[in-house]
């Protein structure tokens, strides 16, 4: 695809000036403008400036920004696979097709432009710099501005940069990392943020002033201010809120409307994606060939036949997408249907319109009609895109009930009984014909339409499912037998599971619902459990844990406002259940491991008070305190494999562990939610244990005779496991994963992911280790859920095998509801969040697994299979 030539004559400007203020809030900037009148900025409202606000879309992180203004196109979400850095697919931009482009700042931002162009010159500082724990970020802007100015010192000597500094098309770019590092540390509404915009402020002035100074011609210099996204009260960006989003733009310079009024109340919205075509039209470049953003008439001061060409040419180079995206579709599709509204072979005479507009004079028609025929275009642009959408999701929705019927038709072959009579049958033979042929055709379409690979993996999987489905009906025959013996009990259980799996696909929306559903758990314990009066104490405590973790999803969601005292007072209470627990039970008397615990818990308290005093105190990390908090995550795995294969022993280890390196995680009530949420996993297995045996009691060796969790053999208890009661324990499962997950935050508080969670561990940005933290805190509550199950599974002798049948068909059917809840259309974080509900549900199987497997290791693992370890072991265990 060729660019678009430009249509007008003379460029508005020579030179384009971008300022990017990483993280600047749009009401924080004006603001302060208007209470600080001698700002730069703040002048500028008086004369000599446009001002609008720019809004982004979600994800507000700042790659995507800047892809956003720069390439004018919002970036795929694949590219978070690469931390935000790296391109996951080449695409065009201003600066590719400015004649040269110089920029100072954080390489995380500056290298996106680098590859595969030579007319852009990066300077960028080491991102060892970019501490979140430093006193000052501020040092991050002047290294920029000390830079700018020594490039331009030195180029006066050097011809070859002063020639290239007086051409035509050049492009000079700012990326000021400091407010935003200053948002996250210190939070948007600090004394440190306000002072680094004031400081910013004054970067602007003087950079302006040495333009003014080198150039005579300055007025030919445009001028751009603007952010890449925003920042929440809290601290942190990511999410679809207006702090986050909206942020402010400033133009002056050449062909800025100088004579506009600054009304606060007024302002214009302008698309982050206009940007880019608004750039290349005041230095007279092509615009990214990529790019859908709308070129902002409204700032500009050319008159109306430069901007109705300016126009025509940003709808020219948006129909060279659309035709290309036609093109295709039309040329693999077998029953090809054309757009309705706007069809390729009437974008010529719209174009033809448009142009004899111009020729007339009527430029006000001619930028209405191509305003029409850009809106007409983006939605062509949408419609080719999602083409096969709806042949997909059919694909799809086979699949999923497919693979749910196979499963049942599978698992239950083994346990039919082989005298069952069956009524009917079918051919195998008969049913390999028809599918088959069915099979080749698809194939013949698919390769006719020039489908990518993927899409024949979409096609064939329904074919491959049904065609086992209907070669065998033992599974109909068997299921029908089995539900006519208890036809009304049966029925009523199927309901209340349908309203189960509703209420858990609600409660991705609503957190309210695990409140509930908590509530009625105790109510149905409390009538459910029939017990001595000697166990009324356990009874109680396992009520009341239901009913105190049915507290915190009625709670705002964790979002970065940080209660630091309610982390010291976990890790308290955890340090006194452990020394309680330690008295109480005699297998952890006078156990070298249990005091080895103990001091581990009691330091672990201490490093995260000293840690979070000195990073407030402006101090830092402390090294010693940084490698302890590494320590306390490789204890989760280390601790519990030196202790005898003792259930209750390596559980109490296994919790405590984990609750120690999910303390150095927490920022706020998240760390007493994780407590309450070990006790309601304990009141578990005690109630498993109880109606299993009649006593609350787990205090017995691992049994050694289960197999392993992916390669257990069929037993005899599997056709005793298909029951109702299994059924419910992995509802139960399912329910305790999600409330692991949603119980204090949901997908907008993960993605406005704030660094402050991980300051024990790191402050200087980096994305990859930060990511591996933040998963790591999300998945401690899951291997706390997951670790209680596998308890569950060996105290009651439980199939794994029928139990992850249950679990498929549980999450295949959540899959399957949120999947007519994706939504295509609406803000990006509706969109995301959709999309992010039915990707978890898919891949529950997969973090059950691992996770289970996980588990497996902590509770049966031994350190003294490895000879190095065996003398440290005995010498642990030895009193134990």
């Amino acid at each position: 695809m060729e660019p678009i030539p430009k249509l007008i004559e003379k460029n508005p400007a020579k030179r384009l000036v971008l300022f990017v203020a990483d993280g600047l809030r749009y009401d924080s900037f004006f603001n302060l403008i208007e209470e600080n009148e001698s700002m730069f900025l703040s002048q500028k409202r008086k004369k000599g400036a446009t001002f609008a606000i720019s809004n982004t879309q979600v994800p507000t992180e700042s790659r995507p920004g800047h892809v956003a203004m720069i390439a004018g196109f919002y970036e795929d979400i694949s590219a978070i696979a690469k931390g935000w850095k790296e391109n996951p697919v080449e695409f065009d931009s201003v600066f590719n097709r400015s004649r040269y482009t110089w920029a100072w700042g954080s390489p995380d931002i500056l290298n996106l432009f680098k590859k595969s162009t030579n007319n852009v010159f990066l300077k960028m500082y080491d991102s060892s710099i970019e501490d979140f724990a430093s006193e000052n970020a501020t040092i991050l802007d002047q290294w920029v501005l000390h830079h700018f100015k020594k490039f331009i010192y030195h180029s006066k000597a050097n011809l070859t940069e002063t020639k290239m500094l007086k051409e035509e098309n050049i492009v000079f770019f700012f990326h000021l990392l400091g407010i935003d590092t200053h948002g996250h540390s210190k939070k948007p509404h600090s004394n440190e943020y306000q002072s680094n915009i004031l400081y910013v402020d004054n970067l602007v002035k003087e950079v302006n002033e040495i333009f003014d100074e080198y150039y005579s011609d300055n007025n030919e210099t445009a001028f751009v201010f603007t952010a890449d996204h925003g920042m929440t009260d809290w601290g942190s960006h990511g999410s679809g809120d207006d702090s986050e989003r909206l942020t402010p733009f400033v133009g002056w310079g050449a062909g800025f409307d100088l004579h506009q009024e600054y009304e606060r109340n007024n302002l214009m919205n302008i698309q982050q994606i206009s940007i880019a075509p608004l750039m290349s039209f005041l230095i007279g470049v092509p615009i990214p060939i990529n790019s859908v953003g709308k070129l902002p008439l409204g700032v500009l001061s050319s008159d109306k036949k430069t901007k109705s060409l300016a126009y025509l040419q940003n709808s020219l180079q948006i129909i060279e997408q659309l035709k290309i995206k036609h093109h295709h579709c039309k040329n693999s599709a077998i029953f090809f249907q054309e757009f309705k509204d706007l069809k390729i072979s009437d974008t010529s005479k719209i174009i033809q319109k448009i142009e004899n507009f111009i020729q007339h004079g009527n430029y006000e028609e001619a930028i209405s009609e191509t305003d029409r025929l850009i809106e007409l275009s983006l939605k062509a642009l949408d419609y080719y895109h999602k083409y096969n959408k709806f042949y997909l999701g059919l694909c799809i929705i086979f699949s999923c009930t497919g693979w749910i019927i196979f499963l049942l038709n599978h698992n239950l072959k083994s346990i039919v009984p082989t005298s069952l009579n069956l009524n009917r049958s079918i051919k195998a033979s008969s049913i390999n014909k028809i599918f088959t042929v069915f099979t080749l055709l698809t194939i013949l379409a698919a390769l006719y339409q020039n489908f990518p690979v993927t899409y024949y993996f979409y096609t064939l999987l329904p074919l491959f499912l049904w065609r086992s489905i209907f070669i065998d009906y033992k599974f109909l025959s068997f299921l029908m037998s089995i539900w006519s013996e208890k036809k009304i009990q049966n029925s009523v259980y199927s309901i209340l599971l349908i309203i189960g799996i509703e209420c858990m696909v609600l409660s991705f929306f609503y957190r309210w619902i695990f409140s509930i559903l908590l509530v009625l758990y105790s109510i149905f314990l409390m009538i459910k459990l029939k017990i001595r009066q000697d166990q009324l104490v356990t009874k109680t405590i396992i009520v009341l844990s239901s009913i105190l973790l049915a507290v915190y999803p009625l709670l705002p969601v964790i979002k970065g406002y940080t209660h630091l005292y309610l982390v010291y007072l976990a890790s308290i209470v955890s340090n006194m259940m452990f020394f309680f627990i330690m008295n109480k039970m005699e297998i952890l008397k006078n156990s070298k491991a249990s005091y080895t615990m103990m001091v581990f818990n009691i330091f672990s308290l201490v490093n995260i008070f000293w840690i979070r005093q000195s990073i407030e105190s402006n101090s830092g990390l402390p090294f010693l305190g940084q490698i302890f908090s590494y320590l306390t995550l490789l204890s989760c795995l280390f601790l519990p494999i030196v202790t005898e294969l003792n259930l209750k022993k390596r559980l109490i280890y296994i919790l405590f562990s984990f609750f120690n390196s999910y303390f150095h995680l927490s920022i706020s009530y998240e760390s007493l939610f994780l407590l309450f949420l070990g006790l309601q996993m304990i009141s578990w297995l005690l109630i498993e244990s109880f109606l299993y045996s009649g006593e609350f009691n787990i205090d017995f060796a691992l049994s050694k005779k289960r197999s392993s969790y992916f390669v257990e053999s069929y037993d005899e208890d599997d056709n005793e496991s298909m029951n109702w009661s299994n059924l419910f324990r992995v509802y139960l499962l399912v329910f305790y994963l999600l409330l692991a997950f949603f119980g204090t935050g949901n997908m907008a508080s993960i993605n406005s992911f704030d660094p402050v969670s991980v300051y024990c561990f790191i402050t200087v940005f980096s994305p990859f280790l930060m990511g591996f933290l933040l998963f790591l805190k999300i998945t401690i509550p899951f291997l706390i859920v997951i670790a209680i199950f596998y308890c569950v599974y060996d105290v009651i002798h439980l199939s794994i095998r029928i139990s992850y049948i249950f679990l498929m068909i549980m999450s295949d059917l959540m899959a399957l509801r949120f999947f007519f809840l994706i939504r295509t259309e609406g803000s990006w974080l509706d969109i995301g969040t959709s999309i992010s509900h039915y990707i978890i549900v898919m891949l529950k199987i997969i973090i059950v697994s691992v996770l289970f497997s996980v588990a497996q290791f902590l509770f049966k693992y031994e350190i003294g299979h490895i000879n190095l370890f065996r003398s440290i072991k005995k010498r642990i265990i030895k009193d134990d």
